[in-house]
């Protein structure tokens, strides 16, 4: 069999080229995004005409224009979303000036999540604004608010307001007092909010039976104590009910990526689903529960870069079996970026988007070399996971030493150690919680099985913590640690690449 080398080549060189046009224009400035526009549409242009004439006249399809097209187009979505992004950090239209809006009235669009210890952050579509003077002016637009952490908790069970209150959660109508900054980091226009005042319901059932949804969750976890609490983390993202000391503990082992929504989860919950399905009506209903499984997940837990991105990768991938086409995880996770650019251009600039793509990348390329170079002395079952927590370390310790000031070796065995427990661990859960619901009686028993399960995670987090982590908060520690990666990256491609050359058939009679 010949292997095609247009197959994951342009869809590597996609996410290069989709990457650049977002972030060197997003660097450089206006200007600069507006003369790769130019470059880019008189490209698209010469080879879409080239291409086009080519096979009207010559009656044939031509592999390497058809590649610069689609290469081209991944240019063009990182382009276009930055100036949607450009766009989307202004204040909202209004006439009345943003220095002087003093309260902002509008609808929540995402769930409130925890930026520090004492403030947490939302997004807002604004409809109506106020000034110092008490004038009213109409407004449209989405911004970005911070709002303190008492106002968010409060509201949830335990907190002092929470009878008399609705939770804020999407489709929420809301009233902020405050001030709007602009950041000096992103430039993004920030409502920096003071107190926050909000209707007696929702927009529409389905915002208010979601929000039912979780503070029925939210009060069920809040009974098992610190274990309910890790569990809820787990499930919907919420980590406003974690111990702040115990939180702490993920970011000391280098294992803060087990308490992020990502595909782990959704590949857990479907494959309970799917073992609960076939036991229950067979295959055909199996597959059915689990897609009911995972689309009721995705809807009560909070939105989050790395999850969508697992979403997005699993209708790829559905779609290109139902093609009838190869599944090239490779391919896959490009197109995945190259797509998640477009819909969602604010993601790329969030850490969870970056950590998320440079583990995958890690994972599908050193990860890859390294179980080459494993696989004559150690057994696949140790040095795939080994190989996996290794790979994605490579990769993401330039954006952690850049972006955090840490780096955390110990967060290589850790990882190999802690994740099958967390993944146990939200599988008991997603179990326990049914049962507790259905049955008071039982719950003593259920939490003291949480509670063991909990406190051997506990035990294993604090010893990994105690290893020393490598602090890169100045410019050239974070240029050593990315130096580090790239060296150690490319020796892994010349080992694993030498080593594949000694395998083959023909090795050794290279020299006769």
């Amino acid at each position: 069999m010949v292997e095609n080398k247009y197959t994951s080549v342009p869809s590597v060189y996609a996410v290069f080229l989709c990457a650049t046009g977002y972030y060197v224009p997003l660097v450089l400035g206006l200007c600069a995004r507006y003369v790769s526009i130019i470059i880019a549409i008189s490209l698209f242009a010469f080879i879409s005409i080239r291409h086009i004439t080519g096979c009207y006249f010559r009656r044939e399809y031509t592999v390497h224009s058809g590649t610069a097209i689609f290469l081209l187009c991944s240019f063009l979505a990182g382009l276009s979303s930055v100036l949607v992004l450009m766009h989307a950090d202004k204040p909202p239209r209004t006439l009345c000036p943003p220095d002087s809006i003093v309260r902002v009235s509008g609808i929540v669009r995402t769930d409130p999540v925890s930026a520090n210890n004492d403030t947490h952050r939302l997004v807002l579509s604004v409809n109506e604004v106020q000034d110092s003077d008490r004038a009213v002016f109409s407004a449209d637009g989405r911004i970005t608010v911070l709002i303190p952490s008492p106002c968010i908790r409060e509201r949830l069970p335990g907190g002092i307001g929470y009878r008399g209150a609705l939770p804020v959660a999407p489709g929420l109508p809301v009233v902020l007092d405050g001030m709007f900054q602009k950041s000096r980091k992103t430039g993004q226009y920030m409502f920096i909010a003071n107190t926050l005042h909000s209707e007696e319901n929702f927009t529409n059932a389905s915002f208010s039976a979601r929000a039912r949804v979780r503070l029925s969750l939210i009060r069920l976890c809040r009974d098992f104590g610190d274990p309910g609490a890790f569990l809820l983390a787990l499930i919907t993202g919420n980590r406003d009910m974690l111990d702040i000391t115990f939180a702490r503990l993920f970011r000391q082992a280098g294992v803060s990526h087990i308490l992020a929504l990502s595909g782990m989860h959704l590949s857990i919950i479907a494959l309970i689903a799917v073992k609960a399905g076939s036991r229950i009506g067979g295959k055909r209903f199996s597959i059915r529960l689990s897609l009911c499984a995972m689309i009721f997940f995705l809807w009560i837990a909070s939105s989050s870069p790395s999850l969508d991105r697992a979403l997005i990768m699993a209708f790829i991938a559905t779609s290109m079996k139902r093609m009838g086409s190869g599944r090239d995880i490779a391919a896959i996770v490009c197109l995945c970026f190259v797509i998640q650019v477009l819909i969602s251009p604010a993601s790329p600039l969030s850490l969870s988007f970056q950590l998320s793509y440079a583990s995958l990348f890690g994972i599908l390329l050193p990860g890859a070399w390294i179980q080459t170079l494993c696989e004559p002395c150690i057994d696949r079952k140790i040095s795939g996971p080994f190989a996996v927590s290794v790979g994605a370390q490579l990769f993401t310790a330039p954006i952690t030493a850049a972006t955090i000031g840490l780096l955390v070796p110990a967060g290589i065995p850790a990882s190999i150690v802690l994740s099958p427990l967390a993944s146990l661990y939200l599988a008991s859960g997603i179990g326990v919680l049914p049962l507790a619901a259905a049955n008071i009686s039982i719950r003593p028993a259920l939490g003291y099985i949480l509670d063991l399960q909990f406190r051997l995670f506990e035990a294993l987090l604090h010893f990994f913590s105690r290893f020393p982590s490598i602090h890169t908060e100045d410019l050239s520690a974070s240029r050593t640690a990315g130096i580090l990666s790239l060296v150690s990256v490319i020796a892994l491609y010349i080992g694993a690449k030498t080593v594949r050359i000694r395998r083959l058939p023909d090795a050794g009679f290279t020299g006769l």
